[in-house]
């Protein structure tokens, strides 16, 4: 886990923590304007942590805004390179964007991104 505080040592990340389960209740309960709100209120309180912003990103693939999810799953990618977040959770955000290009019918953006040393994450390169 990237950026992460225990409870009893930072109470920002606590509340963080609440508001991301009431998001994932919500996003459960399907009613995705509320997860929206919880996740982002997460992020407000622990804008390290890239679940949050993971979470916001399955919201928007759910909702089938998929340049919503691709721009959050960017942020989450960007986000934790900045605070040397574990790979598992940035290869989350490189799968979610992958999904995102597939359910748009963007199968070459998914072959050259995924396939393509050229065009690999690893080289830089962001659609």
């Amino acid at each position: 886990m990237c950026a992460y505080l225990p409870p009893e040592v930072d109470g920002d990340n606590a509340k963080a923590e609440e508001e991301k389960e009431k998001g994932n209740e919500a996003y459960k309960a399907k009613d995705f304007a509320k997860a929206l709100e919880h996740y982002g209120n997460a992020i407000e309180l622990n804008g390290n942590n890239i679940s949050y912003y993971l979470n916001r990103a399955a919201v928007y693939l759910a909702m089938g805004e998929y340049d919503k999810c691709v721009e959050e799953c960017d942020v989450a990618v960007e986000k934790g390179r900045s605070v040397k977040c574990d790979f598992k959770q940035i290869g989350r955000a490189y799968h979610r964007k992958g999904k995102a290009f597939m359910k748009q019918g963007k199968y070459r953006f998914v072959a050259l991104f995924f396939f393509s040393p050229s065009f690999s994450p690893i080289c830089g390169f962001v659609f």
